[in-house]
């Protein structure tokens, strides 16, 4: 499934809750910082599977990522990921420092980085849920270092199902004029995706 895939109702939709989600997550992590935070959506688009590593700067690429559960109305997984040296970067922002000879994140650095996805998480989801009438109820985050052909892999396995397509957001985060890329990838479930995209239909804004 691509863009031809569906209607442009459907995707003007998706880019409407990426839109709204990416500026409720820059307003909650401008007050977190108490910096300037711009949020910008680059895309929001439904993407096949094995074309989310490309997407994402290719299958080798060592990504941290967050991921939780969806369940509710619409069930899956999100994932909230980094570029491994840009997702140090945003530590770096929310831990007020800058250990230069640091390669591997401490447990201070996992626990704001896990703050931050779930000021993204609560953004994204809020927005899907009050933009099509749907309760989601998020689970509890996990933490997770990988190559991002093998992180999508693993996420998969655990929904258990056969996922063609993901709603993936890539987004350009800056804070006080610094740009960091990163992502956000929604993976439903085959009926999930199917309401999803009928709920986007019927979206009367």
């Amino acid at each position: 499934m691509d863009d031809l895939n569906y209607s442009s109702k459907q995707l003007d939709v998706l880019n409407e809750m990426a839109s709204i989600g990416s500026g409720n997550a820059a307003t909650a992590l401008s007050k977190l910082l108490g910096k300037r935070v711009v949020i910008s959506p680059i895309s929001s688009r439904l993407t096949p599977i094995e074309k989310i590593p490309e997407e994402m700067g290719g299958a080798d690429t060592l990504v941290m990522s967050v991921y939780l559960g969806i369940s509710g109305d619409l069930s899956g997984d999100a994932v909230f990921l980094n570029p491994k040296e840009q997702a140090m970067q945003l530590i770096d922002y929310l831990t007020n420092c800058n250990k230069e000879k640091r390669t591997e994140p401490c447990e201070l650095d996992l626990s704001a980085y896990k703050e931050m996805s779930n000021i993204f998480t609560g953004s994204y989801m809020n927005a899907i849920s009050t933009m099509l009438k749907v309760k989601i109820i998020p689970s509890v985050p996990h933490y997770a270092s990988d190559m991002i052909g093998s992180l999508i892999d693993f996420i998969l396995s655990d929904i258990g199902q056969s996922v063609d397509s993901a709603l993936l957001i890539k987004t350009d985060i800056n804070i006080d004029y610094q740009d960091i890329g990163g992502g956000y990838i929604i993976l439903f479930d085959l009926e999930s995706l199917q309401k999803m995209l009928r709920l986007s239909e019927e979206y009367n804004g």
